[in-house]
């Protein structure tokens, strides 16, 4: 088998496993949910959630949002040191994320979190 047939394998290898990768990302199942019935989800469950940031803290491994919706819940995201993510009081967020626990409060470990408003 010559070069040029391994690349084009190994072209269309990466094109399908792109396309495998877009498709279960677009069906991910996020369940949405209030800040007021997260206390009723099991650890672990992957949950949709919208709240207004009320405060952000940053370091440099990840970034801690305080969202209220009027409950209060905080959202970890683990940033790896890179990129100048910011959020200001007031932006209305949707975070895609699981819930955990720590110290008796549940919190969610975002996946993704964006600005809706």
């Amino acid at each position: 088998m010559g070069e040029k047939s391994l690349f084009i394998i190994a072209l269309i290898g990466a094109i399908l496993g792109l396309f495998v990768l877009l498709v279960l990302s677009e069906t991910a199942d996020f369940k949405e949910i209030t800040l007021g019935s997260i206390g009723g989800e099991k650890i672990g469950n992957d949950v949709k959630v919208f709240g207004t940031v009320a405060s952000m803290r940053k370091s440099n491994q990840s970034i801690i949002l305080t969202i209220v919706q009027p409950e209060e819940l905080q959202v970890i995201l683990f940033t790896g040191g890179k990129g100048n993510i910011s959020f200001q009081p007031g932006d209305v967020v949707e975070v895609l994320g699981e819930i955990d626990e720590f110290n008796g409060k549940q919190q969610v470990f975002a996946q993704r979190i964006r600005v809706v408003r």
